[in-house]
Formats: C-alpha cells, structure tokens, sequence
C-alpha cells in the first residue's frame, strides 16, 4: 500500500524524514483489527514525531496521522480512538504505531467507535484528537457549567474549534482570541459570543481559559479569570515556561489543571454529543492522496488553517 510515514526523525528540515511510497500491509496482533481509512485528519503530533519529540522512543519507519474515520471490517463506519492502551503515561497512534496516512490501519478492536452519523467521513476524521481534548479539557477537567464564561485562546486550530462549538452548544459565554480580524469572524460563525484579539481586555472576567498556546498568551489568560477561575492547559505551542505570576494564581485562588487527550468512554460520550446536537466539525481543506501530506503539513505548520486538514488516503 501506498502511506506517508517517517524515515527518518530530527533532521534540520523535519519534513525530509517524510516519506510517501510503498509501505507493507498491517499485520494485526490478537484483539486487534485492519480498518480502511476513509479519512484522516492532521494534528501537531504528526510533526512532533518528524521533529523527533516523542514521548516514546521507538525506531523508524512509522506511518504517520493520529486521527481517522473509516469502515470495520464487518463495513460499519467507525472513528478511531487514537489512544493506544497498555504501559505507563499517553501512547497514541504515530508513537511507534502505524497510524492512518494509509489505505489502512490496524488498531484494537475496541478502538472502533461508532461514526455520528450526521457527519461524512471527513467530519469525523477530527474527532479523535481535537475533539476529544477539547471536550476533556471542559467538562472532565474544568467542568464546565451552562451560563458559565469560557475564554479560548487562540480561534483557529482544531482544539479551538471543537471548543468554541462544544462550550456555546453546552450553555456557556464563549469569548475568543485571535490575531486576525477574520478568524474572530468565523469563530462567531461557530457559536463565539465575543472575539478581541490577542492580548485584548475582556469586556468581563471569564470562569475558565481553555489555553493550548503557552507562553505568548499565558499572562493574558491569568489576568482574564475570576476569583476562583479554572484554567486548563492542554498545549504549549508558543513556550513551556512562562512566568507562573505565583502571586496572582494564589490571590485569586486560581487552578491549573492538566490535560491530554480523554479516555474511551469520554469518547464515546462525545460521539453520542456530537450527534445529539447535531455539531459539524470544520473542515479547513480536504487533499485526496497521501502524496498531499507533506502540503497539507506545510499549512498546518504555518498556522494557515481555520479547522482541520483532511486527507482522503
């Protein structure tokens, strides 16, 4: 089959550890299955694997892409659940696992979640990252309650998206963050009450910040919160080591809360929500053919995008 995987990782220029041509077929140990990927959607992981920033050491070659939607093999359309289960700390598809920037995919059987069905492949495709951190970060983490107000930093990327959507169909204030004009435009298209751009005074203090940007927005989002605010931290695309500003977090009795990706059953529940209230993840731009990836990684490294980035294997 023809994938897009990684050769070779942390070289200068990252995308020429990225190869597209012939890879061998799944060969799935016992429990788990060989599913055909109908569609795939870009995530950063996929280049912080090329630029060698993985959490678990493995060797190359890998088929790279976190995230997908497809058929079983009994033909049901399912989403995968990208998390691979067994050892200690977050191993997703692309740590050392093939993913789904081919033809097909082999995962645990119990991976295969059930497609909403309001969404084409392509939709769905972004569920399984995005989606899933997004919801965590606000109802598992923050937990988020209608008529709440919610700050998110940043208006374009596919956490930002999901959350933005999320939050203002669950009953909360959304108010969003960006450097241009346009994406403030289109956030409100998504459910966004209010939109400033970056570093902006806030008309009011927020309960929570969804912060997944670091350090160019980490003073911004501490100065935006309530006496007892949340703000929960899945990202740091921006910098890792921002000024804690330890004063303000313990004046205001401020909570830092943690988060990465969500378990199986938070993703089924998102599933049945995403159906339920019948939400359309926004698609950026679909590329037919993994020889697209290495374009499609381009914009998503230059922060080009509004949605996700698809690509039809």
């Amino acid at each position: 089959m023809i994938a897009a995987y990684a050769e070779k990782l942390g070289l200068p220029d990252f995308l020429d550890g990225l190869v597209v041509g012939e890879y061998h077929d799944p060969d799935p140990p016992a429990g788990w299955v060989v599913a055909d990927v109908k569609a795939a959607s870009l995530n950063p992981h996929d280049t912080w694997t090329l630029k060698g920033q993985v959490g678990f050491p493995f060797e190359p070659p890998v088929v790279l892409g976190c995230d997908g939607a497809g058929l079983a093999p009994d033909g049901k359309e399912v989403v995968f659940y990208p998390v691979i289960p067994g050892g200690e700390g977050l191993r997703m598809l692309t740590d050392g696992v093939d993913g789904t920037f081919a033809p097909k995919v082999a995962l645990p059987a119990a991976n295969l979640v059930a497609k909403p069905a309001n969404l084409s492949f392509e939709e769905a495709a972004g569920l399984g990252t995005a989606w899933l951190t997004a919801y965590r970060m606000l109802f598992t983490k923050a937990k988020l309650l209608p008529g709440e107000r919610v700050l998110i930093q940043g208006a374009s990327g596919g956490v930002s998206t999901a959350a933005i959507m999320l939050a203002s169909r669950a009953g909360a204030h959304v108010t969003v963050t960006s450097r241009k004009e346009e994406a403030l435009d289109k956030a409100r298209q998504l459910g966004a009450h209010d939109g400033v751009l970056s570093g902006g005074r806030l008309a009011k203090r927020v309960d929570v910040v969804i912060e997944t940007v670091g350090e160019a927005t980490w003073g911004h989002s501490l100065k935006s919160l309530n006496q007892d605010g949340r703000i929960v931290v899945a990202g740091a695309t921006t910098g890792a080591a921002p000024s804690a500003d330890l004063n303000r977090l313990f004046y205001r009795q401020i909570s830092v809360l943690g988060s990465a990706m969500g378990s199986l059953d938070e993703f089924k529940t998102l599933c049945a929500f995403v159906e339920h209230a019948d939400l359309h993840p926004p698609v950026s731009k679909v590329y037919d053919g993994v020889e697209k990836v290495p374009d499609a990684m381009r914009v998503m490294e230059a922060g080009e995008q509004f949605g996700k980035l698809v690509i039809r294997p």
